[in-house]
């Protein structure tokens, strides 16, 4: 018994020691891109951080909830989804709608899966619900030769003209219009 509590105390601080390295690269990455910000802009910038930092914290006080188990990839999507929706203001809506099978994501995946996640929600609440009330979130999983792929879809406006194909002119005159 003491030797499985022993493990069990060296797992759950190999975990912070690797969510406060998550948070540290979080804030030093917004650092870099952030400078020269307005002040409304910084204070968005600060609430995605804590956003980001409290999915960690979810991640966290679910993993310790199963002693460091490996958790179904169904339960964290759904509850870090509904996590990031909880700030939409009472006038905007997302249904989320998920297809997932039974898959279990170990410890060392599930917070990067969680950041993952986080960012796509709130990318889909900053820019879908733009100039719309509602939009819809579809993610759904698929196991093929021991891979799995995890497709994420909303049905917001995309990406302005000459994004994905890397012309930037062209993406900044489609953003600008």
């Amino acid at each position: 018994d003491a030797e499985t509590k022993t493990t069990l105390l060296k797992e759950v601080n190999h975990r912070v020691q690797n969510n406060l390295a998550g948070v540290i690269g979080l804030l030093r990455a917004h650092e870099r891109f952030g400078k020269g910000q307005a002040p409304s802009e910084l204070s968005h910038t600060v609430d995605d951080i804590v956003g980001q930092v409290e999915g960690l914290a979810l991640v966290h006080q679910m993993l310790s909830s199963t002693e460091w188990s490996p958790l179904p990839a169904g339960d964290l999507v759904s509850v870090v989804a509904r996590f990031a929706l909880k700030s939409l203001p009472p006038d905007k809506r997302v249904t989320l709608d998920t297809a997932l099978p039974l898959l279990w994501v170990s410890p060392d995946q599930a917070s990067s899966l969680a950041l993952v996640l986080n960012e796509l929600v709130t990318n889909t609440t900053k820019h879908a619900l733009r100039d719309r009330t509602a939009a819809r979130i579809s993610i759904e999983a698929t196991m093929a030769d021991g891979e799995v792929r995890l497709t994420f879809c909303d049905d917001g406006p995309g990406y302005p003209a000459g994004v994905l194909s890397g012309d930037a002119k062209m993406a900044a005159a489609s953003a600008a219009d």
